[in-house]
């Protein structure tokens, strides 16, 4: 699936940058990943709403998962699945 090569290789780009993910972390981007393959685009709004974000504490886990970067990383993230 283009989704998972494309995820991998933004995964691996991260790790060349110096950004190793922590197991809840790969939870997240992994959940984001299916997020994405199915709607395309996401927002800190819908970390609140949907599952299984709203589940696992929604965006306020997620900012003390990936700090104030987590807007610019569910952009970028996105854009690189999309490409």
């Amino acid at each position: 699936m283009r989704v998972d090569q494309r995820f991998n290789l933004w995964i691996g780009r991260q790790k060349k940058a110096g950004h190793d993910f922590n197991e809840e972390q790969m939870n997240w981007l992994k959940a984001i990943k299916d997020y994405l393959a199915a709607n395309v685009e996401i927002d800190p709004a819908d970390l609140m709403r949907d599952q299984p974000f709203s589940d696992w504490g929604g965006v306020i886990v997620a900012r003390k998962l990936f700090g104030v970067e987590l807007n610019a990383m569910l952009d970028e993230l996105s854009e690189a699945l999309a490409a």
